[in-house]
């Protein structure tokens, strides 16, 4: 017989909002703003997702950027009662 796993053990995901930027510079005063959807456990975990993601379509680094915003999208779900 196979034990069920217990349902606090299952990862949950959640959606958050990141926005993040080039850091302003003399050559660059004001710099894009991207934003990604990014699904991931928690917030610490999205923003690492966001440079990963970042650092591949668009050739900036950590270190040359920084997060202006990180928001989790709460989802509301209505059901109906019958």
């Amino acid at each position: 017989m196979v034990k069920r796993q217990p349902e606090s053990n299952i990862p949950t995901i959640h959606q958050y909002l990141v926005a993040g930027r080039h850091v302003p510079s003399d050559a660059n005063p004001n710099p894009k703003v991207y934003k990604m959807r990014i699904f991931a456990n928690d917030g610490v975990r999205a923003k690492s997702k966001f440079w990963y993601f970042l650092r591949k379509l668009n050739k900036i680094k950590r270190a040359n950027g920084e997060i202006l915003s990180c928001s989790e999208v709460k989802i509301k779900l209505k059901t109906k009662s019958h």
